[in-house]
């Protein structure tokens, strides 16, 4: 690689450590305090300790044993952080989200997995289907998700068991030993446990795998993708070629987006690998071929059977390609307002990736910067630049949903690197004679750095964001669907206000031919024709009902009205 591209890498990667944030731990005055504060007792407490003979052997017996820790079993420590993380997970979706989705996206994945669950690819819409519009999902004669079919295929299998909140918690642990195993490829065991341990307090990655969010499943396979391509170069393995390119054919069919990303990165450096041996690597990019064209056929045999052609996807179908989602290249603006834009998930990252009163993105940047970077680093430095290049190209509509969610899928390079700096600090402290101590007690001492830092984040920060999350999140709203649920008599029909209410209830679509509640949009005028469909039902209205809307009821039905209050929510009987 060029000496003067390794510089502007280097240069880029530190001054996204400078991106203005847009977290939603705002950088008020006194957080900004408490985070000097905090680096300077960290700091202190660290030197004094390096200087005083008592601490700095207790330092050397702490390093000594993290640096045994390489020789305990394998194995073991993968599945024990496995079902650490899984259990941590699984709790949060049950005390944060109720195991229900949260947000348009993942509801749109988890109502297409209860389609694929029942053995269908579509199904056919309601008789009514105006009554029960749903975003991201088919409005027209058959009902199918907008969305590629990647993630709800996993969903599915969960469905199936009748536990799918489980499956994100079990992609997100993989996803741990994606990045131990990336890690280890690119330094040693060491470096993939530290990798892993990032990652398992990683609050971005913990929240993310608690929900129902497709960005779990995208960061398994890009993890898993330039694990098997890194790989394939180091031994020259048809076998990894083909798994390359099984991961990259999944991540096709989750997020293709993301290989849109990566493709142009990988073309490049496969291209620059395969003229130092054409032969081999010939044979190794065949195999990575035939591992991806199954998945491509079945994309294209999706968008097929949902949407009539095999290259329409269900997006495009049904919102079109707006230019208002590229960015502002013809304005007189640009690039300002794009770099603006990426450059606040850039710094919400910082805030959110870790917690910590630093930077998160400071142990990558240092990595380069004190030249500490082995071979691949640079590739999978570039990996995490695409992805920000990528927020100036794609107009993504910012909202406080999961952090900086749009890098997520490549923020496993990020926690691999991360882990190579920390595990190569201690040496660069020895070279610099910061303060003269051995191996085991600089180990030791950045141990305690990391501790300090990840207990200030738990305690600052990780707390904000569990309140933020437990309060109804977004479109889910367990408590509205409780209230409805234990004030109607069944079997019921429920007109709810408005789409934004709709919402709160639409991890119960598609609804079965007769549930005990049907809950339906609020149609004024025309609902009295799905209240002749369901007939036999009690009508109710939720929410706050008008004058107005109450207009088109016939006298009887006015007359006999009444409502039921189950705080906050009011519900109007109608009929």
């Amino acid at each position: 690689m060029n000496i003067y591209l390794k510089r502007i890498v280097t240069l880029i990667l530190c001054l996204t450590t400078l991106a203005p944030t847009h977290a939603l731990i705002a950088k008020s005055n006194y957080s900004l305090f408490l985070n000097w504060v905090t680096l300077l007792v960290i700091a202190f407490i660290t030197i004094i300790s390096l200087r005083s003979h008592v601490s700095r052997r207790l330092l050397s017996l702490a390093g000594k044993s993290i640096i045994k820790t390489s020789e305990l079993p394998q194995n073991i420590i993968m599945f024990l952080s496995c079902a650490v993380f899984i259990l941590i997970a699984s709790t949060l979706s049950s005390v944060l989200f109720s195991n229900t989705p949260h947000v348009s996206d993942s509801q749109a994945h988890y109502i297409y997995a209860r389609i694929l669950a029942s053995g269908n690819i579509t199904i056919p819409s309601h008789t009514f289907n105006e009554f029960f519009k749903m975003r991201f999902l088919s409005t027209g004669s058959t009902l199918f998700s907008s969305y590629p079919p990647g993630h709800s295929i996993l969903l599915a299998i969960g469905m199936f068991f009748s536990i799918p909140w489980i499956v994100n918690p079990v992609v997100g642990a993989l996803s741990l030993l994606a990045v131990f195993l990336l890690g280890k490829e690119i330094g040693n065991k060491t470096t993939g446990y530290i990798a892993m341990l990032l990652a398992l307090v990683s609050p971005f990655i913990v929240f993310m795998s608690s929900e129902f969010m497709s960005h779990a499943t995208a960061l398994l396979m890009t993890t898993l993708f330039i694990l098997f391509y890194i790989r394939t170069h180091k031994f020259g393995s048809y076998k990894y070629g083909f798994l390359s390119g099984v991961a990259i054919g999944y991540l096709l069919i989750t997020r293709p987006h993301t290989v849109i990303i990566l493709l142009p990165l990988y073309a490049v450096h496969a291209l620059w690998m395969w003229r130092k041996n054409m032969a081999l690597y010939s044979r190794c990019y065949l195999s990575a071929f035939a591992g991806v064209i199954p998945f491509f056929l079945l994309y294209i045999g999706y968008n097929w059977a949902t949407t009539g052609k095999p290259f329409l996807t269900g997006y495009r179908l049904m919102h079109g390609l707006s230019t208002r989602w590229l960015s502002s290249f013809d304005s007189t603006t640009f690039p300002w307002l794009d770099l603006l834009r990426a450059s606040k998930q850039i710094g919400t990252l910082n805030e959110e990736l870790f917690c910590w009163p630093i930077p998160s993105l400071f142990l990558l940047a240092s990595l380069f910067a004190f030249k500490m970077h082995k071979k691949y680093c640079y590739l999978l430095a570039l990996t995490f630049l695409s992805a920000c290049i990528s927020l100036m190209v794609i107009l993504h509509i910012w909202t406080h949903i999961f952090s900086a969610r749009y890098l997520y899928d490549s923020i496993g390079v990020v926690i691999v690197l991360s882990a190579l700096a920390i595990q190569r600090m201690p040496a660069l402290a020895r070279r610099h004679n910061v303060v003269r101590a051995g191996n085991a007690a600089w180990v030791g001492a950045f141990a305690l750095i990391i501790v300090g830092c990840t207990i200030y984040g738990f305690t600052a920060r990780t707390g904000e964001l569990f309140r933020y999350y437990g309060k109804n999140f977004v479109e889910g709203n367990i408590d509205y669907y409780n209230s409805i649920m234990s004030a109607v008599k069944k079997p019921a029909l429920v007109f709810v206000e408005n789409d934004k209410q709709f919402r709160h209830v639409l991890f119960v679509m598609p609804q079965d031919n007769n549930p005990l509640v049907v809950f339906a949009l609020n149609k004024k005028e025309r609902n009295s024709n799905l209240m002749s469909y369901y007939p036999e039902r009690h009508v109710y209205m939720a929410g706050v009902i008008s004058a107005e809307s109450l207009i088109v009821m016939s006298d009887s039905v006015k007359n006999n009205s009444w409502c039921l209050t189950a705080a906050p929510y009011q519900i109007t009987k109608i009929k």
